[in-house]
């Protein structure tokens, strides 16, 4: 099957199978979160009713994540990337870039 028939049937669960290889993961209130290296809390979303768009919210600590308050961090569209693979590590990057984020939340 090529790209733009696959990309037809990408939802959230593959996003999030291939996060729980990367990270670690715990169910926080209603949410399923992880944890990158820095001690960040993040989950993901579909933004789109046709699963064209998914997002990525933090929380600066457990409590936070536990209450459902996350802030938003950037939104990834399908269409723009060549494979699954390619959205998830530009995701990754935004992920592992929240430290100093994060460290800005907290001050």
């Amino acid at each position: 099957m090529i790209w733009t028939e696959k990309k037809n049937n990408i939802n959230l669960t593959d996003i999030k199978d291939k996060l729980n290889a990367m990270y670690s993961s715990e169910h926080l209130g209603k949410n399923l979160c992880w944890t990158n290296k820095y001690g960040t809390f993040f989950k993901v979303f579909c933004f789109s009713e046709n699963n064209r768009c998914f997002g990525i919210e933090y929380a600066s600590n457990e409590d936070e994540a536990r209450q459902g308050c996350f802030e938003d961090g950037d939104l990834f569209y399908i269409d723009d990337y060549s494979s699954l693979d390619d959205m998830v590590a530009a995701m990754r990057l935004e992920i592992d870039d929240s430290e100093s984020d994060n460290k800005q939340r907290r001050n």
